[in-house]
């Protein structure tokens, strides 16, 4: 390879990299707490997006970016569209926690009540449903790939599985007060257990079972993002939301967030933003490079004439 034609490559290199490696946040993150919803920029920066609400806990989007909130103190779910516009999605719930959106649009929602918990699909249109019943405590709800949904009973210790047609089978149990649950790109379910110690638990999709990060304490909430890193909700006091990576590293993504330890609860991300687009670091070194490699070719040039 002659000193052009390494020129030429390297700038072909530095753009490619440059253009098609995102950076390290490219989505929104929310999260509920203290009578509100809060988002937090891909830089950690936090914003209250809607105030006001009773007890908010579960949160979850559709494919269209519209926000669902599990309004736990007054039994109602709520819409928020893209722009913050709120309306009444559905109401008359007992405890309403976990939510999850299938592929079709549908809202899925589970009650935190001891007997005879239920979980309830809402179609698009606002029309309720039964789609199980015999729970206790049921909290956290996660879709897989397949378009399963994963309840975590809290009561009883269980992850239950629910197949498209409403069939449940049991896909784990025996585990401490199981709450928030996530699946990341590759199936593999994370579920927190803020008792004995906090943990997060990993199942792989044949349901071999892992301790993914020991030691937290209070984890509740459970999100992951495009690329795999999980957030978590921890702590008393301030609390905080701390990141996994996939090799479980662990680090402070939100700290000392100000509000009563109790009230902050669950965690969703928002449709991921174009991981395509460069950051305005990238685009100016981009810019340089370019200049750089296209100098260097004009002058080997000019020795050659």
């Amino acid at each position: 390879m002659n000193r052009s034609q390494s020129v030429t490559f390297a700038v072909a290199f530095a753009v490619t990299t440059l253009l098609l490696v995102p950076p390290a946040h490219t989505q929104e993150l929310f999260m509920t707490g203290n009578e509100s919803i809060y988002s937090f920029a891909p830089n950690g920066s936090r914003n209250t997006f809607a105030s006001g609400l009773s007890s908010p806990e579960g949160l979850a989007f559709d494919g269209s970016g519209d926000l669902f909130v599990a309004d736990s103190g007054n039994g109602d779910i709520y819409k928020y569209t893209p722009a913050g516009r709120k309306s009444l999605f559905a109401s008359g719930l007992s405890d309403p926690w976990g939510l999850a959106v299938d592929r079709s649009g549908n809202v899925y929602v589970s009650e935190n009540i001891v007997n005879n918990a239920c979980i309830y699909a809402i179609t698009p249109g606002g029309t309720v449903s039964t789609f199980a019943t015999g729970l206790s405590k049921a909290l956290g709800l996660a879709f897989d790939s397949n378009g399963n949904l994963y309840c975590a009973n809290f009561n009883s210790g269980d992850i239950f599985e629910f197949a498209t047609n409403g069939n449940k089978t049991t896909f784990e149990s025996g585990l401490p007060d199981p709450q928030g649950l996530a699946f990341d790109s590759s199936g593999n379910l994370y579920a927190s257990i803020p008792a004995t110690g906090g943990y997060i638990y990993k199942f792989a999709p044949d349901g071999t079972e892992s301790t993914f990060a020991p030691g937290l304490i209070g984890p509740n909430g459970v999100a992951i993002d495009s690329r795999n890193n999980l957030f978590v909700t921890v702590g008393s006091g301030g609390g905080s939301i701390e990141e996994i990576t996939p090799l479980g590293s662990l680090s402070i993504y939100a700290p000392g967030l100000g509000l009563p330890g109790y009230s902050i609860s669950q965690l969703a991300f928002a449709p991921s933003l174009s991981t395509a687009t460069p950051e305005p670091a990238n685009v100016a070194l981009l810019a340089s490079l370019a200049f750089s490699g296209l100098s260097a070719l004009a002058r080997r040039r000019r020795c050659r004439s």
